[in-house]
């Protein structure tokens, strides 16, 4: 499978800041490293920067097995259980008041963990051997913004820099190499002008949707931008939970390879098939075997009252099927069939947030019982599936 960027190319990668949505950036990266992309410089502010560290270490494994196993208290002093309680609404207004008085009253929460985290995770050695730049973004409350190039500093100073970047201000505000230095996400949460004065070309950015200033940047025309986004809601910047990172990693990753090999679907990932236009209108006519004469008597009658079969099938059944699933007014036999697919999948609870071939992604909507309220055109089509597969109408074999 080919993918839509230059490979050949070496690029700079944004890492915007955004909390507990950042597993997004390690699964994006999982894909970038499965493309064959080779990444030159970093920037990233808050957790950005914590990933980007991670991401020039080079281990992937590591960074997905500590993303998997994030709690609240790995980030900040508290209790994981009443953190949950808290930003999900099981706590009555006065425990939440009450929890709320604590923290103004401890001046805020302490990033002790997290600063153990760092200790504990972070290679300083493979960061000084990375390549190219690694930059974070902080910002000095003395003298502003600041982008450091992790590696020209010590280990003790790449600790300290990567815990100034991801200095949430809820946390106590405590010096930080005799500064005061806070969440970069407060002068730059997307950090492009940094890479942009290195000279960089190809940049890559990869978005959360963070909370953050955005500051104003004028791209030159000779640079090539390359955005991935989520189009999906990765929870909120506090959610540190398995269940959170473990989803966010599968919807980055997902992203990632629909950005990167231009996978065809709109709400499914699927590899993209070297079918023809042929093969996908032939399995369309197929599927009108499978129409239930019961609820589609006129159209049968009309079918066999003309001289081919499928004209009624072909000029009005498909065209209402790629107007109900809003495939658009252009619409190819290779775009219903795909759209088809995807709607069935949806139908029946299929797992959105893979990558699929085709066949499995039809495999997997086989195995599933006919919904009783499905639009008309996915019965069809699993009535088709269920028969060339050899299974019930219940999907059983």
């Amino acid at each position: 499978m080919k993918t839509r960027i230059d490979t050949s190319k070496e690029y700079g990668l944004v890492l915007e800041g955004g909390g507990a949505k950042g597993a997004f950036q390690i699964g994006a990266w999982k894909a970038l490293v499965k493309a064959g992309v080779r990444i030159r410089g970093i920037a990233g502010t808050s957790v950005g920067g914590l990933n980007g560290a991670l991401i020039a270490a080079g281990e992937v494994s590591e960074a997905e097995t500590l993303w998997e196993n994030m709690t609240y208290s790995q980030v900040m002093d508290v209790n994981d259980e009443d953190a949950d309680a808290f930003l999900n609404g099981r706590m009555s207004l006065r425990e939440r008041l009450d929890t709320v008085r604590e923290i103004i009253r401890n001046r805020g929460l302490d990033a002790g963990p997290l600063k153990e985290l760092i200790a504990k995770r972070v290679k300083c050695e493979k960061i000084r051997a990375f390549p190219g730049t690694l930059s974070v973004v902080s910002f000095n409350v003395g003298k502003g913004e600041e982008a450091i190039d992790l590696r020209t500093c010590t280990n003790e100073e790449i600790r300290d820099y990567l815990l100034a970047t991801a200095y949430l201000p809820l946390f106590r505000l405590e010096k930080t190499r005799e500064q005061f230095m806070i969440d970069g996400g407060v002068t730059d949460n997307i950090p492009v002008d940094v890479l942009l004065k290195k000279g960089y070309k190809d940049i890559i950015v990869i978005r959360l949707h963070g909370i953050g200033v955005i500051k104003p940047v004028r791209i030159p025309k000779d640079v090539n931008m390359i955005m991935i986004s989520p189009d999906e809601d990765l929870g909120g910047i506090l959610d540190f939970t398995k269940e959170s990172a473990h989803r966010n990693m599968a919807i980055g990753y997902c992203t990632a390879m629909r950005v990167l090999y231009g996978l065809p679907g709109k709400t499914y990932y699927l590899l993209d098939s070297e079918e023809s236009e042929r093969d996908c209108l032939e399995r369309l006519l197929e599927l009108e075997k499978c129409v239930d004469p019961d609820s589609q008597k006129g159209l049968i009658d009309l079918i066999r009252k003309r001289d081919s079969r499928y004209r009624t099938w072909l000029e009005q059944t498909l065209p209402g099927y790629a107007r109900e699933l809003s495939v658009g007014a252009d619409w190819t036999y290779r775009e219903l069939w795909t759209a088809m697919l995807e709607e069935a999948a949806k139908c029946t609870g299929v797992e959105r947030f893979e990558v699929y071939p085709e066949k499995t992604l039809a495999d997997r909507i086989a195995e599933q019982e006919i919904p009783k309220d499905a639009p008309e055109c996915v019965k069809i089509l699993m009535r088709w599936l269920h028969k060339t597969k050899g299974v019930t109408q219940d999907g059983k074999v």
